[in-house]
């Protein structure tokens, strides 16, 4: 994705505003998504089934659990599914290999040039490639090695921490003044809804397993 001018084209503070659109969609999103796992893998009775046998028989379960709203949730549900696993496949394609290849060069203490000649080179890194190569190997063997039902658990566990560790990551990575200047670091209000955030998981996560022990 090299423009010439850095990420996207996005180069300047006047493409703040785009960048801030752009993550609060995918927040949202994704915390939407991690809710109804959290829902599909706790609140619903097991079906049988591995891969796209069990995706058809958990919209059945909702369209028997749910009543009225059975047929169009199975529906929704079939199309999420879908949605979700061709985006998924589709954004970690595009983008992990990239974030790879992006962060070992800083690691290394390596800082872009200002022209973004460095983003082509990003992608026909070694490392690029080998991200590439990993991501088409590994999966398969959870094909064999992880039942889907065990997957969807962890899953579920995964999309649980979602919110309050990127709540932790903002409060850190948004509050140093070494890092980001006084004018983008998180105001007083934005600090207050991110620690109340965390504080609000970690009381809920102190809930459930005061409930189980």
């Amino acid at each position: 994705m090299d423009t010439g001018s850095g990420e996207e084209g996005r180069e300047s503070v006047r493409a703040l505003g785009a960048c801030r659109i752009d993550l609060a969609v995918a927040y949202v999103m994704t915390g939407l998504f991690g809710l109804a796992m959290v829902f599909i893998g706790s609140e619903l009775p097991p079906a049988p089934g591995k891969g796209v046998t069990l995706i058809a028989n958990l919209a059945n379960v909702l369209r028997t659990q749910l009543d009225a709203l059975g047929p169009a949730a199975r529906w929704a549900f079939l199309i999420g599914a879908w949605a979700a696993v061709f985006s998924s496949l589709l954004g970690v394609w595009q983008s992990v290999p990239y974030l790879f290849a992006d962060l070992w060069p800083q690691m290394k203490g390596t800082r872009p040039d200002r022209k973004g000649t460095s983003q082509t080179n990003k992608t026909k890194s070694a490392l690029y490639a080998s991200s590439l190569l990993l991501l088409a190997t590994l999966p398969i063997s959870g094909l064999v090695l992880i039942e889907f039902t065990q997957l969807v658990k962890w899953y579920s566990v995964t999309g649980a921490l979602f919110m309050p560790m990127l709540a932790l990551a903002l409060l850190i990575l948004n509050g140093q003044s070494t890092w980001v200047t006084k004018p983008y670091r998180n105001s007083p209000l934005t600090t207050l809804l991110l620690v109340g955030t965390l504080l609000f998981f970690l009381f809920a996560g102190w809930l459930v397993l005061r409930s189980r022990f």
